[in-house]
């Protein structure tokens, strides 16, 4: 999950505003004194996200792609339905998730790969069209998170709050939060 108050590569207690004129980092090795110096280039990107969440978009669609192959004959027609429905939720999760890292993507680089349910299952599938293709567009880029949004909103794949043992998971209110967060990139200059 992000977590923009303590950055992962910018060691233990550094904050964003250690890169910036609002404060200064006291560690002269920490991976925010990059920025400060003005050797933060494509190399040296403390805040590389790149590979990070196409890894985790990796995951969600393999396992939307597994979850197509998963059969219930096994469980009683009553345990079935349950199972099913289940299994339903967590897809819903995970695209809620898919939304949230690309989300991420465009918003440290604009415009990123959009490889959409495409799951590799071994390297030989590198090969394919569906991986052979350029950068999306910004605006092609939120497009994508917003109609993915409006999908699970308008579908009511997840319910609109948390509750009980749920508290914590992916809801409606956080897709609209994404949705709404989407739009307002899409709106900036």
């Amino acid at each position: 999950m992000p977590n923009g108050f303590n950055p992962e590569g910018f060691s233990n207690g550094v904050f964003y505003a250690n890169a910036t004129d609002e404060a200064e980092n006291a560690n002269p090795l920490a991976g925010i004194q990059n920025m400060n110096s003005g050797n933060w280039n494509s190399t040296s990107n403390s805040d590389a996200v790149w590979a990070k969440y196409y890894n985790a978009i990796y995951k969600v669609n393999l396992f939307l792609e597994k979850t197509k192959e998963t059969t219930y004959e096994t469980f009683e027609p009553g345990a079935r339905a349950i199972q099913l429905e289940t299994l339903e939720y967590y897809k819903s999760e995970a695209r809620f998730f898919r939304t949230l890292y690309y989300y991420e993507l465009i918003k440290h680089y604009g415009g990123v790969v959009l490889v959409g349910d495409a799951a590799v299952h071994n390297i030989a599938d590198l090969q394919n069209a569906e991986y052979k293709v350029d950068r999306s567009s910004f605006e092609e880029c939120a497009q994508y998170i917003i109609d993915e949004c409006n999908y699970l909103i308008d579908n009511e794949m997840l319910p609109l709050i948390d509750e009980g043992a749920d508290q914590g998971r992916p809801n409606g209110t956080a897709t609209k939060a994404i949705k709404c967060k989407t739009l307002l990139l899409l709106t900036s200059p």
